[in-house]
Parts: C-alpha cells; sequence; structure tokens
C-alpha cells in the first residue's frame, strides 16, 4: 500500500512533464513576452513614482514584488527551440549558445531585484531609489548580450 503513493506522484510528475514538453514553442515565446512586459510595466510603476517627485512607497512595494518574483524564473523562460526559428522573438542564439553567462547575467538580476524588494520593504525611499538603478543596470546588461537591439 505505501508504493501506491509513490506510484502515483511519479505518474503524475512524468505526466506534467510530457504536458509541458508539449507547449508549442510559439506559445513559450508569447507567454515569456508577457511575462517580460509584465517586468516592464512593473519597472516603469517604480521609475514613475520616483519621478513624480512624492513617492508612493506601497506602488513601489508592490512592483518590486513583481519584479522579484518573476526574476528568478526568467531561465526557465528560453527552453531549447524557442529562439527565432520558433517564432519572433528578440531572444539572440547567445542565450542558447552560452548559457552559463545567460545565467549568471539573469542571477544578477535576481539578486538585484531581492534587494530592491527588501529596501522597499523596510520603507526606505532613498535607498530603493538608488537600488532602482542597479535593478536598471542589471537589466541592461543581458539586454546588451541577449536581447536583438531595437531597429
Amino acid at each position: 500500500m505505501r508504493l501506491l503513493p509513490l506510484v502515483a506522484t511519479t505518474l503524475m510528475l512524468a505526466l506534467g512533464s510530457a504536458a509541458i514538453a508539449q507547449v508549442p514553442p510559439a506559445k513559450v515565446i508569447e507567454t515569456r513576452q508577457a511575462n517580460y512586459k509584465q517586468m516592464g510595466k512593473a519597472f516603469k510603476a517604480i521609475r514613475d513614482q520616483y519621478s513624480s517627485g512624492s513617492p508612493d512607497i506601497a506602488v513601489i512595494q508592490k512592483n518590486a514584488a513583481i519584479i522579484a518574483s518573476l526574476a528568478p524564473q526568467i531561465t526557465s523562460w528560453f527552453p531549447a527551440g524557442t529562439g527565432a526559428s520558433a517564432g519572433k522573438t528578440e531572444a539572440l542564439p547567445a542565450i542558447w549558445e552560452k548559457p552559463a553567462d545567460f545565467k549568471a547575467a539573469a542571477n544578477r538580476l535576481v539578486t538585484e531585484s531581492a534587494k530592491l524588494k527588501t529596501l522597499a520593504d523596510a520603507g526606505d525611499l532613498a535607498a530603493t531609489g538608488a537600488q532602482v538603478k542597479a535593478v536598471g543596470a542589471s537589466c541592461g546588461g543581458c539586454h546588451d548580450s541577449f536581447k536583438k537591439k531595437d531597429d
């Protein structure tokens, strides 16, 4: 009887993996782009708060949490087969050609966005404002090497 839960769990994991593997590459690209748009919107909302002259810490906290929750997922958004041959994407082949470099760049954003969330949650507007620049730099670092330049 103890074997039944193990078999059931193994079967569910196998079926779940198969379902993930069957997601069409175009759908993966679409989801990836939607996630990046959400991050960009959150980052813009934070920057807009500082540009306003009277930043609302609650808005900053909410959006810092969005960025910090999405950043650790980035590397999973680029499975093999979801490059330019699979659909319209700004992802450069370097993502798949240099996976260690891509992971390192993504991890910098994970680190910087976690710091941003921590500072925002503490209510420190000055330190959070400085950290916004660090997050922006980590975004830009990845864009420079792994994202097609805007025309």
